[in-house]
């Protein structure tokens, strides 16, 4: 049972999200581009570890829903991932440089919920296509 469980799908997972939680957790104590290089590739790794296991990974139109949960799971983490930011920016940036941070966060956000729209719709297209 434990050479099955350690070579399973979940175990490669759970290996892939270690290695992205140990990329984001180093990206901390970098700067500039390089914590942004390491702190992305964290994160695309995180999003991309979800379609390789679960219902997707099963599903008979795997090759077009596991790139669709991958967006969907990049658009969330954008999401939750800004969110305490923006409190703590709020809380204790002068207002000035808030509003600054908070107009960006905006911008990319106002195109990030047609996306996650789109991206969740385009999800059926094989079930109604009789594909599934």
């Amino acid at each position: 049972l434990q050479s099955f469980a350690l070579h399973s799908r979940a175990a490669v997972v759970v290996g892939i999200r270690l290695l992205a939680l140990v990329l984001v957790a180093a990206a901390v104590g970098c700067g500039g581009t390089v914590r942004r290089f390491i702190a992305v590739a964290g994160a695309v790794l995180i999003a991309l570890s979800f379609p390789a296991i679960g219902h997707t990974a099963e599903h008979a139109a795997g090759w077009w829903v596991m790139p669709l949960l991958a967006v969907h799971v990049l658009v969330v983490e954008f999401w939750f991932g800004a969110l305490l930011a923006l409190v703590l920016i709020a809380d204790h940036e002068p207002p000035g440089v808030a509003a600054h941070i908070v107009a960006r966060f905006s911008r990319i956000a106002f195109w990030l919920v047609p996306l996650i729209f789109a991206d969740t719709s385009l999800y059926f297209i094989p079930i109604a296509a009789g594909l599934v």
